[in-house]
């Protein structure tokens, strides 16, 4: 692919347009009556560069590596590399699986080191099996969400946090 001209690959068919885009993350469309291209106005809906293409809301993000990125697949996630959500030249996205955007956005897949009565474990399930309680316990223990009598007097926290 060239970076000066965008690869253009057919998004979809409407009643009145057809919609490309582009690899450079530009959308247009092209009208059946009278053959005019315009560009499709981008906009952003919780905070991701977004399009209206038939009346639908679609993450260009999601468009550009579905049309133009090898590996792509139904359910898998997307993101910028630089952290910019507008920029979303192919260059710029990364696709990447479920379990990855598990493991880095879920606390409980997270591996946390916990410090018990100052004795230090690299997760909390290890130090649940260590204190013979759930994992779910300790969570609900650190974020004061239960009754805490079963870990009562115990000193536990997560390390870095105070």
């Amino acid at each position: 692919m060239s970076s000066k001209t965008p690869q253009w690959a057919r998004v979809c068919e409407g009643k009145t347009f057809i919609y490309y885009i582009g690899s450079d993350g530009s959308v247009i469309k092209i009208s059946h009556k009278l053959k005019r291209q315009s560009n499709v106005k981008i906009f952003k809906r919780r905070g991701h560069a977004t399009v209206k293409i038939n009346g639908m809301d679609m993450r260009l993000k999601n468009l550009v590596a579905k049309h133009h990125m090898r590996g792509w697949f139904p359910g898998c996630y997307v993101e910028c590399l630089n952290g910019n959500p507008d920029d979303c030249h192919c260059k710029n996205l990364r696709i990447y699986t479920r379990s990855e955007h598990g493991k880095r956005t879920c606390p409980r897949g997270r591996s946390l080191p916990v410090i018990v009565e100052g004795v230090r474990y690299e997760s909390v399930l290890e130090a649940s099996r260590a204190l013979y309680v759930s994992d779910q316990t300790i969570w609900d223990y650190l974020n004061r969400k239960r009754n805490r009598s079963i870990l009562e007097g115990k000193s536990i926290k997560l390390e870095g946090c105070i």
